[in-house]
């Protein structure tokens, strides 16, 4: 009974960062413990991965939320905080603001920006009219590889999150932390009729325990 109640499909819908590192650790721990448990692993960003959840298409969504932009979660859906992941400015290893341990934002009003699409490039935008400024965005991207090729070719800088850091970082660009530090808050969501389904709970607490592992995000 107990085997019966420990298998099943569970649907997980991730942004790449997360699919790319506390995502395979919880999965390798489900196929060792827990063979009966498939997962099928689809990717979306925020908000489109919550849409994902609310209309079924779904099981578990991790999304990404920042401070003064977080929405309301309907009643109907659980948010299980899973991670603080704070945000680093790349920018080249000569860079005059390199030799400081940690920079302002304030700081980088002159300086030119890499960012990315305009949906994702808004906490960034917000962060900088609270300091007000505009800044200016040379670059538009939203692969972190290339971020880093134009940051390590003195082309602008850039803001990325611990996470992606945590596995793409080329030698030549410097990461300095934000003072004050900016944080993007990373949970998993799930419908509350779906948390008392075995299998799905599993996964869940799974997912916590990876992302509890994580250091330095």
């Amino acid at each position: 009974a107990i085997t019966r109640l420990r298998s099943g499909r569970v649907r997980v819908c991730a942004f790449p960062s997360a699919n790319a590192t506390v995502v395979p650790e919880a999965l390798a721990r489900l196929a060792a413990d827990h063979p009966g448990i498939r997962v099928q692993l689809l990717e979306d960003e925020p908000p489109d991965s919550l849409e994902r959840l609310a209309r079924g298409a779904c099981d578990i969504t991790l999304a990404f939320t920042y401070p003064g932009l977080r929405e309301s979660v309907p009643d109907e859906v659980v948010e299980i905080p899973l991670l603080e992941d704070q945000l680093t400015v790349l920018m080249p290893i000569g860079h005059p603001l390199a030799r400081r341990r940690a920079v302002r934002l304030a700081d980088l009003a002159e300086e030119r920006w890499i960012a990315g699409c305009p949906r994702c490039r808004t906490n960034f935008l917000h962060e900088c009219a609270e300091l007000g400024f505009a800044p200016d965005i040379a670059y538009t991207t939203d692969d972190g590889l290339v971020v880093q090729s134009l940051v390590a070719e003195g082309l602008g800088v850039a803001m990325m999150p611990g996470l992606v850091l945590s596995f793409l970082r080329l030698d030549r660009v410097a990461g300095r932390s934000l003072e004050p530090a900016v944080r993007r808050r990373i949970s998993a969501y799930v419908l509350r009729e779906h948390l008392r389904i075995p299998a799905t709970a599993l996964v869940v607490d799974t997912i916590k325990e990876a992302a509890e592992r994580r250091v330095g995000c």
